[in-house]
């Protein structure tokens, strides 16, 4: 990610020069990206790339973090990058924050992005007094990441840089933050599920992660709305008129979920709806309440469930043995067609010796096994849009008895000889030890 630059494109003297003093609450200009420039540049930023690039700016209010737009950094040699100049004075400490989310288009094995400090001693950067980087591995959810350096003597000036690097990295960028304190974020985060997600029509509970409080001792508190109707959604900045349509399902709590089917009203997903909510969040030591984003989510189709069974222990007669499987196998019969489920039985390993399936597609398939070993056995299923699977072992054992003690079934005290029968043998055992003393004080 610091290869030299061999394409820059500018955008007018913000770009190449420091803003003329430190903002109220945040030096830098346009950090949502609201404001688009040439060449998808946004205003107020410069751009680089090592050899090729592409800079798209987006606007689209439904997938932003806030407001309408973001940026977003696609890798196509080997870096690209957006950096902003900012005044500073020596000895200061500055926080560099940007909100940054995985793009669903990147292929990166392994996603991550740059925030890096760049120290000038002028604005000519014929002074350059050293830089500082973070590589943060970055998710497929907005998250907050955040650098913080203490400026070094001799520095006039530094630039912010966000950058992505490395093939098929292609990272979403928003909210970027750079001044002498931190930001401190009070929306709620982490939405489960996902915004957008496609849930099971099962799905009973919502959970979210709660900003920090200012005083550990006074937890933050929660009010959570929710519809099943809102178009709207996406339209509008800030979502204003979402409680037009939303109703307080939980009001001024300290929690992290909320259970629909405990409501005194429940909440039951029907299938193909979309449902809207937001979780808004009041720190009682500050007495402000912060307005969370309103997520998405669509009650689907549900996975089928699958259990192959409790694991078999047997044991080979005349060189072989024949286990009939007993799975549960359920589904929501969705989509319809087809409206029911394919199932496949199969080894682990695929490849798997010594093991005939008769009936691999049916629920009750026989299989037959022809010497000692244990087999894992896989169940499918299939609705033609989802799967699930299940496993089980058959343990072969040489003799019953052997498959009794494998499988957990204690012997009998006065099994001596332990072979899983209690008769004149395990007598004779007894009576050869007849008057052993084992005391300290035998005759």
């Amino acid at each position: 990610m610091n290869k030299p630059c061999q394409h820059v494109v500018l955008l007018g003297a913000a770009a190449l020069c420091a803003m003329a003093g430190p903002a109220a609450a945040n030096r830098i200009a346009n950090p949502g990206f609201e404001q688009r420039g040439g060449d998808a540049v946004p205003v107020g930023w410069g751009a680089w790339a090592s050899v090729g690039y592409i800079f798209p700016w987006q606007d689209d209010p439904g997938n932003a973090f806030e407001g309408n737009s973001y940026t977003e950094l696609q890798d196509v040699s080997w870096a690209v990058a957006f950096y902003h100049n900012v005044p500073v004075t020596p000895g200061e400490t500055i926080y560099f924050s940007a909100m940054i989310r995985k793009a669903p288009t990147s292929t990166a094995a392994t996603a991550s992005a740059e925030l890096k400090f760049e120290f000038y001693g002028g604005l000519d950067k014929a002074d350059p007094r050293g830089e500082s980087p973070i590589y943060p591995p970055v998710t497929d959810q907005w998250q907050e990441y955040t650098h913080q350096a203490v400026i070094p003597d001799g520095v006039n000036y530094m630039t912010a840089t966000l950058a992505t690097g490395g093939a098929g990295q292609v990272n979403w960028f928003d909210s970027i933050w750079v001044e002498a304190y931190p930001r401190n974020w009070h929306q709620a985060s982490s939405p489960q599920p996902v915004d957008g997600a496609k849930v099971p029509v099962a799905l009973d509970t919502l959970q979210w992660v709660n900003p920090d409080p200012n005083d550990p001792a006074q937890p933050v508190t929660c009010t959570v709305y929710f519809t099943d109707h809102y178009p709207e959604y996406g339209l509008y900045p800030g979502d204003p008129n979402f409680l037009n349509y939303a109703a307080a399902i939980v009001t001024d709590e300290a929690a992290d979920s909320v259970n629909l089917l405990e409501l005194p009203e429940p909440i039951i997903l029907e299938f193909g709806r979309d449902y809207f909510w937001r979780v808004d969040c009041t720190d009682p030591t500050m007495g402000a309440t912060t307005i969370g984003r309103v997520w998405r989510f669509t009650a689907d189709n549900t996975p089928p469930q699958v259990d192959a069974g409790a694991d078999v222990f047997t044991w080979l007669t005349d060189g072989s043995v024949s286990v009939q499987m007993l799975p549960a196998v359920s589904d929501d019969g969705r989509p319809d067609p087809p409206g029911e489920l394919a199932l496949t039985w199969s080894t682990v390993p695929a490849d798997a010796a010594n093991i005939e399936i008769a009936g691999e597609n049916d629920e009750q398939a026989w299989v037959t096994i022809t010497a000692l070993g244990s087999y894992v056995m896989q169940l499918t299923a299939d609705d033609s849009e989802l799967t699930a699977s299940d496993t089980m072992t058959i343990h072969v054992l040489a003799t019953a008895c052997e498959a009794a003690k494998a499988s957990g079934i204690p012997l009998s005290p006065a099994d001596l000889n332990e072979d899983c029968h209690v008769n004149v043998l395990d007598l004779a055992e007894m009576a050869a030890q007849w008057l052993v003393c084992t005391s300290l004080d035998c005759p």
